[in-house]
């Protein structure tokens, strides 16, 4: 963790559950939740004010997944994306790249189905944002054709329900960060 007020460098502030790689994560302005991963599907909880290893909140839809970016309405965590890669088999299963599913963040509990994105074929290492109302995911790899998508859908995340077509980025491009203050990624007040 870092103070954001001011200038040093990051300092310890606990453990995961479980080692995991990707997972999606989602806040309240008092709590974080990294769910699922490359190795799991539990779903961890910080106290984000006090330092401290992650306790267990629940459990994610599908165990493994890759980069599924996330969003937060404050109360409602959703994230979508990651696939997972059954055992013994080289092929992802594709329904859950199009998942999109979420918790609320104050009471633990597991994740539930919240709609699906449009991409058909494995998304994955797709970034997401979201302002308080709107999230939104962009780019991302696809796994047929296998290459990098320009693709941007949003939900409204006070209601469930599949992603529309939000816009392009100006280049396809995949395991991209992303950040949003409250006015959606624009910058400024």
């Amino acid at each position: 963790y870092v103070e954001i007020m001011t200038l040093g460098n990051a300092q310890d502030f606990g453990d995961l559950i479980n080692a995991t790689r990707t997972p999606g994560s989602v806040s309240s302005p008092t709590r974080g939740l990294f769910a699922g991963g490359h190795s799991g599907t539990e779903i961890s909880a910080v106290n984000i004010a006090s330092k401290g290893n992650a306790t267990r909140f629940g459990e994610d839809l599908f165990d493994g997944g890759y980069t599924h970016g996330g969003g937060s309405t404050g109360v409602r965590g959703i994230w979508a994306g990651g696939y997972t890669i059954p055992s013994g088999s080289p092929y992802p299963i594709s329904k859950h790249a199009r998942s999109i599913r979420g918790v609320i963040i104050a009471s633990d509990g597991n994740a539930v189905e919240f709609g699906e994105l449009q991409r058909s074929l494995g998304l994955t290492y797709v970034g997401g944002l979201s302002d308080k109302t709107r999230a939104c995911w962009g780019g991302g790899y696809v796994l047929s054709p296998n290459s990098d998508v320009n693709t941007i859908e949003y939900v409204q995340m006070n209601s469930s329900g599949n992603a529309m077509d939000f816009g392009d980025l100006t280049q396809s491009r995949s395991l991209l960060g992303s950040l949003s203050d409250s006015h959606g990624g624009l910058g400024g007040f």
